[in-house]
């Protein structure tokens, strides 16, 4: 391991033994946790290789701890897991992993000074078509340690009822330890000025924000500047006309010309209710319409479409949300004009607070296996065009039975050597009480990759099916079988793995 990245995980760990040490001895409004799992794994193919099949049973331990504080004025979510893997083929690598995810949000002084911070650490794919079973089992070195963090300290400040000014520094990181993507960081500085609440039927806001990315594979710097001002008139509760006028100038590596230029335009927003907008703009940039939809019935669904939004290029995207108490289905398409791999990472985390119910989700270390997402970028640090559209709905079938579906397509077109990746993926899963403590699962899952490289398109099949049987309040065993088969236009593509995992988790 480099030196600095030694550091950070020095860094990491003694916060991690500071924070916990902190939970023991807090006042009421703590709510901490910790666990241990081990794993016992066999595989039929460790290196997921068609030929030369070599079978591996290895042992995986992950204590783990977790803390949490919800109180007026500081919001802290921390969960952490140090995974170790050993294996009995002296061929395959053993090491220590780290899984973390860590949010802190702090009003420093009342109304005044903010602070917002977030790491997280965990296993990604260096190529998205290298040979993966979901983990990093596997001898197949196309996975590597990331850690990525950020900081923002801002200040909000109220000029009386007549103007907000927000003021945001931002500093981030993103530390990879193996593949052709070096460390980075990013500084930058945002500021919004609005209107307040003596503007009631003419209103404004100014916005602008300046960033720069360093990384360790090259001496140049990517540099992205932005600015915008808008002014709205509303002539009643119906129809609110606008103008606006907006700069962009960004610097980074790409075979074609930087986006940049200034834009003015105009538009009008109309509310026939008020849970419901519509928005239509016109711009300079090549006579372009751009048109808006925002819908939130209740506080369960809500709508958000767009074309042309960011007013520079043509784009669409959407946000759907729908909750009922049985059922949860969400949908989404973005277009990223300016994404990079570190962009991507930076928008992960290993550990998920809620449910797709909203429900909290206790202790998710303990007993719960640990993945890599398939639909990842290549580790590099080219510049890209990212389309993506995900698609979920999660039902609750009577008392017992639980169904999962989900799909995602994404899209990668990259700037500098012109070449675009798709990828496209579904899953189902179905679980079922089958006793007060015995629960069962069964999982499908598709992966399709098509590439402009030489590794060409893949298709990637994986089934599981497993049975858990908590023994006491806080102990959990679990056994599941695991079959992935992937076909590819390479040699190397084509493989099958035959997997069973038992696993013992407990808490205290």
């Amino acid at each position: 391991m480099k030196p600095g990245r030694a550091f950070i995980t020095t860094c990491l760990l003694s916060t991690m033994a500071g924070s916990y040490s902190v939970a023991i001895y807090a006042a009421n409004g703590w709510d901490k946790n910790a666990g241990l799992t081990v794993q016992t794994i066999f595989s039929d193919n460790l290196n997921l290789t068609r030929e030369d099949r070599k079978s591996d049973i290895g042992v995986r331990v992950t204590p783990s701890i977790g803390l949490i504080r919800d109180s007026r004025y500081n919001k802290l979510y921390f969960q952490y897991g140090l995974s170790y893997l050993e294996h009995s083929q002296s061929e395959a690598e053993s090491d220590f992993s780290h899984y973390m995810t860590a949010n802190w949000h702090s009003e420093l002084q009342r109304d005044w000074l903010f602070l917002d911070a977030s790491a997280n650490a965990a296993q990604a794919l260096i190529a998205r078509s290298g040979a993966s079973s979901g983990d990093d089992f596997n001898n197949t070195d196309n996975q590597t340690q990331t850690f990525t963090y950020y900081i923002t300290p801002y200040t909000r400040h109220h000029f009386g009822s007549y103007a907000d000014l927000e003021l945001r520094y931002t500093h981030d990181g993103v530390l990879i330890e193996s593949g052709t993507a070096g460390d980075s960081f990013s500084n930058g500085l945002s500021f919004s000025f609005d209107s307040g609440r003596a503007f009631q039927a003419l209103s404004w806001s100014v916005n602008g924000s300046y960033s720069q990315v360093a990384r360790d594979s090259s001496d140049a710097q990517d540099k992205y500047r932005n600015a915008s001002a808008r002014v709205n008139y509303a002539i009643n509760r119906y129809w609110a006309p606008f103008v606006y006028v907006a700069y962009q100038d960004n610097d980074f590596s790409t075979s074609s010309d930087n986006p940049g230029g200034s834009v003015y335009g105009a538009g009008v927003t109309w509310s026939p209710r008020q849970n419901l907008s519509f928005e239509l703009t016109y711009n300079s940039e090549g006579a372009n319409i751009g048109a808006g939809v925002r819908w939130n019935p209740n506080e369960r669904t809500s709508l958000d479409l767009s074309y042309g939004n960011d007013f520079l290029r043509k784009a669409w995207s959407f946000n759907l949300s729908h909750r009922q108490r049985s059922s949860s289905l969400s949908a989404s398409y973005s277009e990223d004009f300016v994404s990079t791999a570190r962009d991507e990472l930076l928008a992960r985390e290993t550990f998920q607070q809620f449910d797709n119910f909203g429900n909290p989700i206790l202790d998710p270390v303990t007993g719960q296996p640990i993945f890599i997402t398939l639909d990842s970028p290549d580790l590099n640090d080219e510049t890209y065009i990212l389309k993506r559209f995900t698609l979920s709905y999660d039902i609750l079938i009577g008392k017992r039975n639980s169904v999962a579906v989900s799909s995602s397509y994404s899209n990668r077109e990259y700037q500098v050597s012109k070449e675009k990746s798709d990828t496209l993926s579904a899953s189902v899963n179905w679980s079922r009480k089958l006793a007060a403590n015995l629960n069962s699962d069964l999982g499908l899952s598709w992966n399709s990759t098509d590439s402009q490289t030489s590794d060409g398109a893949s298709e990637q099949w994986l089934l599981n099916a497993g049975l858990s049987y908590r023994l006491t309040a806080k102990t959990t065993v679990a056994f599941n079988l695991q079959h992935v088969e992937k076909d590819g236009d390479e040699d190397a593509s084509n493989y099958s793995e035959n997997r069973a995992t038992l696993t013992v988790g407990t808490r205290w």
